[in-house]
């Protein structure tokens, strides 16, 4: 809330002016004392401000391009953003944070942590919700999800995860930006490689890692910062 009291010089009247609107605080990429500040103006341009982009699906031979609705000035966008920022319990000094921002973004883009945004679903069953290839864009995702009082959404893969991750980032005003990797190398027990383990025969054992390669896997970059890197 705003709220702006002024009184002329000499004189002991105050006049208070309220602000309806609700008051946004929001990082500034283009202010150089800011976490976020991003010198390259084309850079900007194209990590903040543009709300539409492509998110690249398929394989490394047969790259798809999905058109993607970022829809971060949408009308239903920040507001629901915030409401999932008040569910972090984040104070306001972490909530200057960029880093401790985004982690908890990451979080809240899930259905996993305090009721968050989607619900993953890799099952091939979405009978009771939308398919994740029918989502074009983020915006239909925030504002079903305020309309509904922070009801997860259904359903969501890795690009609609990192599709609306890349809105919320940009709508707080975090430069970010949404990557693929073709041939996805998932590695489940820390050892920088992906293992597969054979007996005597030759048979393949399949219960001591799950690690695998996906054809695709999409997530979000943000830019920022990481002041506490170099703290002595």
């Amino acid at each position: 809330r705003l709220r702006v009291s002024t009184k002329q010089q000499g004189s002991r009247n105050i006049r208070s002016f309220e602000v309806k609107e609700n008051i946004y605080v929001l990082f500034n990429p283009w202010n150089k004392d800011d976490g976020v500040f991003l010198p390259d103006d084309a850079k900007r341009r194209e990590y903040v401000l543009n709300d539409i982009g492509k998110i690249y699906i398929g394989s490394h031979s047969k790259p798809k391009g999905r058109q993607w609705v970022y829809g971060q000035f949408a009308d239903s966008v920040l507001p629901a953003v915030m409401f999932m920022m008040d569910k972090t319990r984040l104070d306001y000094t972490a909530r200057a944070n960029p880093v401790k921002v985004v982690r908890s973004v990451a979080a809240m883009v899930n259905s996993h942590d305090d009721n968050g945004l989607l619900v993953g679903n890799w099952s091939g069953n979405y009978n009771d919700g939308n398919a994740p290839w029918q989502w074009t864009g983020s915006a239909p995702i925030f504002e079903q999800y305020l309309r509904t009082n922070g009801e997860p959404i259904k359903f969501g893969q890795c690009w609609v995860f990192a599709g609306s991750t890349t809105t919320m980032s940009r709508a707080l005003g975090i430069p970010a930006r949404t990557i693929t990797n073709f041939v996805s190398a998932h590695d489940t027990d820390d050892s920088l490689t992906v293992d597969k383990f054979f007996t005597r025969e030759g048979e393949p054992i399949s219960d001591v890692n799950s690690d695998s390669i996906w054809n695709f896997h999409v997530w979000t970059d943000v830019w920022m910062s990481r002041y506490e890197c170099f703290a002595t």
